[in-house]
């Protein structure tokens, strides 16, 4: 009897130990999502950008600096974009 229930000793607590990280592993990442979310999509953008970064290295413009060009230019075409599709936005929004 003590040998079958050492077997189950041995057997239990790493199932329920593996149940109870897989738990804990989505309760972190649901209150974690404020912080994830922004970081994932830093990280796909930093992503879709280091090529432009690397041509303009590739033309002997500093890392830093191509990188700053390449932000503004992103932020910059943001805004541009944004600030020709309000007043559409507007109007499609009133009717």
């Amino acid at each position: 009897m003590a040998s079958s229930m050492g077997r189950y000793l041995a057997h239990g607590p790493s199932r329920a130990l593996n149940i109870l990280a897989a738990v804990s592993i989505v309760v972190a990442a649901v209150l974690a999502r404020p912080v994830l979310l922004p970081m994932l999509f830093a990280l796909l953008l930093a992503m879709v950008l280091w090529p432009i970064v690397v041509v303009l290295k590739r033309a002997r413009v500093p890392t830093t600096l191509a990188a700053g060009l390449v932000l503004t230019g992103v932020v910059g075409g943001a805004a541009l974009a944004l600030t020709n599709a309000a007043e559409p936005l507007a109007y499609w929004s009133a009717c």
